[in-house]
Formats: C-alpha cells, structure tokens, sequence
C-alpha cells in the first residue's frame, strides 16, 4: 500500500474516535507527523502501530488464566484438629 498522509478528522474518524483521544494518544505514543503547522497521520505508519497495538483475545485469555492459578490463595486444609 502506498504512503499516503491523512488529517487528524480523517484519522479520527477512521478509527472511530474523537480528535481529543487522539490528541491524548499523539501526547503519548502514536505516531504523526509535523509539515510546517500541520499534523499530518502516515498511513502505513498508523496501521503498524495498531497492528503492534491489537491483542490476540485467545493468548489474552490464557495469560489471565494462567495469572489466577499463580495467585489464587491456597486452599483450606481439610484436616480437622480433634482431641
């Protein structure tokens, strides 16, 4: 796919969300471009990013899992204390 540079309202509604979380997400991480005073959103640049960003729900899923059999407590002994 060619290169092709977008504004922040195309970016934003091409991701579907508003040009204040973008805002927040260039702040922080996502990647854009300065020409002159414009900014400016690679596409190529965008789609890997989000591609770095998406979660495998199935690995996601088994992490948590994982994750809760290391913490969960253990269980009660069944022994009873009878004199």
């Amino acid at each position: 796919m060619k290169t092709q540079l977008i504004t922040e309202a195309e970016l934003a509604k091409w991701l579907n969300i508003s040009k204040s979380t973008l805002h927040k997400l260039r702040e922080k991480e996502l990647p854009y471009r300065m020409i002159g005073t414009c900014i400016r959103y690679s596409t190529t640049e965008i789609e890997a990013w989000l591609a770095e960003k998406s979660v495998n729900t199935t690995e996601h899923k088994e992490d948590e899992s994982s994750e809760a059999k290391t913490e969960s407590p253990s269980a009660p002994s069944t022994q009873s204390n009878q004199s």
